[in-house]
């Protein structure tokens, strides 16, 4: 237990040092990127390579089936399995890729020409970045199993210099286009490409030099195809719904308004991720331990880390949102200079968003660790699924573009009590213990917690200095640090962090 514990936590430090860096690029790369391809090329690049991730919506399915069964074979400590495994979700991958492409050449070439708002003098331009959209999700997809072998050993670290390489390397990109005096968006998708195939050449090395199982060998493994097909079926399913929730409701914004507004959803998507980084860092840590808690029947254990990474994964956001939202503007402002309209209000209503999704996630993880994910992804999928005609709806009638982000707010929290019933079902938890241990402590932790910030924004003004700024986002900060302590944190866990704070202070 205790071995478990210490490797959860120096995977959560390289994690979140990783996180942090690549933050900092990405922030700085985002800003150079939009300057130097302008809001109408930056709009384009998004909403372009965001209809070719919509026909990947396969590789999605079939990448949580591959690092399930990659985990559960190490949590059975079944290692000879693990050859076979990995061998069949390559080949597996690789028609999954042939098929992507297909779809992408078809179906994509034609709604991109016929049915996107573009305008006539870049859709040259636009069909580039379409074709090297489609390269870079091939290349995506034929990485995911050496992706999940890194994961699904724990090896965080090698995890997080690969991801900081990559960073530093579409920084060096985005730096490169600022001088170039030709189509900027073109020679930018290009590179991006190139970038993307350096990266997945250093994952290939790094497994094939520590992992004997990455190397490939001829399988025939009937029932392990059907069994990784039936779990990547359904959650096939759920990932249709994903997909035409995110880029579906991005396409329906260029419909409507045009690729400014994918420009502002673009900025706020990269906001989002950006937060999401430091969630997943913390989550990452810990999903293969719940899979193999699971695979090896620890019951206890597993419900321990249920609770615990639960609640903390919310409270974990709710320091990261709150700041950014009471200074956002100020924020923008600094960050890119010119910003697109509406970018603030998406970044908002997507903060309001996320903790009820972040809250699901533990159970989720522990579900597909089940294997019988039938009932929860059609389900959740078929929910997710109403977004994107609900959403359609309000923009016919005359909606504004943050219509769709209220909606998806409201939505997201009323289902999410079905998500909670679907997932405690399956691993035969009590829903009431989740609700009171978990979701009932965390909403009252986020509502007290955005009081003082409400009270706050409401006899200032908008902060549009840095201290004025720096001061919102420390009365934020103290807010949601003092109610998690008070009202998030059980007595033993308060009793536990007391003890190692004096513990700190005595050594010193």
């Amino acid at each position: 237990m205790k071995s478990e514990n210490s490797r959860i936590a120096k995977n959560t430090v390289f994690l979140y040092l990783r996180t942090i860096v690549v933050l900092l690029i990405s922030l700085y790369t985002s800003r150079v990127v939009l300057q130097s391809l302008g809001v109408t090329d930056f709009g384009i690049y998004n909403v372009v390579g965001g209809l070719v991730t919509m026909f990947s919506f396969i590789n999605g399915a079939m990448s949580a089936a591959t690092l399930r069964f990659l985990t559960f074979e190490l949590g059975r400590k079944e290692h000879g399995r693990l050859s076979v495994v990995f061998s069949t979700s390559v080949y597996i991958h690789i028609v999954i890729s042939l098929c992507v492409v297909l779809l992408a050449e078809t179906i994509g070439l034609w709604f991109l020409y016929h049915k996107m708002t573009i305008p006539p003098e870049r859709m040259y331009a636009a069909s580039v970045v379409f074709q090297m959209s489609v390269l870079s999700s091939v290349f995506s997809i034929l990485n995911v199993p050496y992706n999940s072998l890194i994961i699904a050993h724990e090896r965080m670290s090698s995890f997080a210099y690969i991801t900081i390489f990559d960073a530093t390397m579409k920084l060096f990109v985005a730096i490169g286009i600022s001088h170039y005096g030709s189509d900027r968006l073109i020679l930018y998708s290009i590179l991006q490409l190139l970038t993307f195939v350096a990266t997945i050449s250093i994952y290939r090395i790094y497994c094939h030099r520590s992992f004997a199982e990455s190397h490939l060998r001829l399988v025939k493994d009937k029932a392990l195809i059907v069994s990784m097909s039936k779990f990547a079926g359904w959650n096939l399913f759920s990932n249709i719904a994903f997909v035409a929730y995110t880029q579906g409701v991005n396409i329906l914004l260029n419909m409507f308004f045009g690729p400014i507004v994918n420009a502002a959803r673009g900025i706020a998507v990269q906001v989002q991720t950006a937060v999401s980084r430091f969630i997943d860092s913390f989550q990452a840590a810990l999903n293969p331990q719940i899979t193999k808690s699971y695979a090896s029947d620890d019951r206890e254990r597993l419900l321990f880390l249920i609770d615990s990474s639960s609640r903390y994964s919310f409270y974990l956001i709710l320091i990261l949102i709150l700041p950014l939202f009471v200074s956002i503007d100020y924020i923008l402002s600094l960050w890119l200079g010119e910003v697109p309209d509406h970018t603030a209000n998406f970044i908002r209503l997507t903060f309001l968003t996320m903790p009820i999704s972040v809250l699901m996630n533990s159970l989720n993880t522990a579900t597909q660790a089940s294997g019988r994910v039938k009932r929860f992804f059609s389900i959740t999928g078929s929910l997710q699924l109403l977004i994107l005609p609900l959403s359609y709806v309000l923009l016919k009638i005359g909606g504004t573009p943050e219509s769709v982000y209220v909606m998806t707010l409201v939505y997201t929290f009323l289902t999410s009590f079905v998500y909670m019933y679907v997932t405690c079902s399956v691993i035969h938890l009590s829903l009431w213990f989740f609700i009171r241990t978990v979701a009932l402590r965390a909403y009252l932790v986020a509502l007290c917690t955005a009081v003082i910030p409400a009270i706050y924004c409401f006899y200032t003004d908008t902060p549009d200095t840095f201290w004025s700024a720096l001061l919102g986002m420390s009365v934020s900060e103290g807010s949601a640090l003092a109610c998690i302590l008070l009202i998030g944190m059980k007595s033993t866990e308060r009793k536990a962090l007391f003890s190692l704070i004096k513990n700190r202070l005595s050594l010193r």
